[in-house]
């Protein structure tokens, strides 16, 4: 039986709007905006709109797997997005909420897989060949590094 499956892969990304909801419990708009552990790191702010994008971007990298032979994902440059999409004056709770919509959708979208969707693949920018598997399990990652980083930002402003 295999250590990574798809179900796991959906079991840890349904996990961290659970974790991220209890972190930012009493969290308003001026202190996700100003915590963060250093003045050139991210605030938490801009960490949930971190998040929120590449929501967006890992639905995106999906359907490419879904509907392409190894099909090439558009690369990203996170810092970019955040000072052109003016991350840090962003309305909290609307990104947060909007986050877990779309989270929501995309679990939903991947519960209605079939088994051999998760096998195919996709070409990350900098990793390279990714199934869709390997897509997800990164996505869970992913949450763990920003809700880390959450933490260390709100102690760092406590």
């Amino acid at each position: 039986m295999p250590v990574f499956t798809p179900e796991k892969a959906m079991l840890y990304i349904s996990k961290t709007p659970v974790i991220v909801d209890t972190l930012l419990a009493g969290v308003d708009q001026a202190r996700a905006a100003n915590a963060r552990t250093a003045p050139a790191e991210w605030s938490v702010l801009e960490i949930m709109a971190h998040l929120h994008d590449y929501e967006s971007i890992f639905k995106e990298r999906t359907n490419i797997i879904l509907k392409e032979e190894r099909g090439a994902f558009p690369a990203y440059d996170p810092d970019q997005l955040a000072v052109e999409r003016q991350y840090n004056v962003q309305d909290f709770r609307m990104v947060c909420l909007s986050w877990k919509t779309a989270r929501k959708v995309n679990l939903s979208n991947l519960e209605s897989l079939l088994p051999e969707s998760w096998t195919r693949t996709g070409m990350h920018p900098s990793f390279g060949e990714m199934t869709l598997l390997d897509l997800w399990l990164n996505v869970a990652l992913h949450d763990l590094n920003h809700s880390e980083q959450i933490i260390r930002s709100l102690a760092a402003t406590a």
